[in-house]
C-alpha cells in the first residue's frame, strides 16, 4: 500500500517505486497529488480519495481521476468511509454509501 502523505511530487519522481496494490492519493486529489508519471508508475488496484463534500477547490480533480481510470478509486465526498484492506482475492475497497 502507498501513503505517500503530504509529500510533494518533485520528491516523488525520482524514487524507484514499483507497482502497489493500493493507494491513498495524497492531497485530496488535487493536480498536485502527483504527475501523471507518478500515478502510472504505482498502478494502484484501488485508490482511496479523502475529499470533503462541496469543497471549494473542486477536489478530486478530472485530471487525477481520468489518472487512476485502471484503479477502482473511491472517494469520501461521494462514498463516505472507504474501509479497504487486503483480502485472499486481491486488495477490496468497499463504500458505505
Amino acid at each position: 500500500m502507498w501513503l505517500p502523505g503530504d509529500a510533494e511530487s518533485a520528491s516523488l519522481v525520482p524514487l524507484p517505486l514499483a507497482d502497489v496494490e493500493a493507494r491513498k492519493v495524497s492531497h485530496h486529489g488535487s493536480r498536485g497529488s502527483g504527475p501523471t508519471v507518478l500515478l502510472h508508475r504505482l498502478r494502484p488496484q484501488v485508490a482511496g480519495i479523502g475529499a470533503r463534500e462541496g469543497n471549494a477547490y473542486g477536489h478530486p480533480t478530472p485530471q487525477t481521476l481520468a489518472v487512476l481510470y485502471r484503479a477502482h478509486a473511491a472517494r469520501t465526498d461521494r462514498d463516505r468511509r472507504l474501509p479497504y484492506g487486503p483480502r485472499p482475492a486481491g486488495w477490496r475497497l468497499e463504500t458505505e454509501k
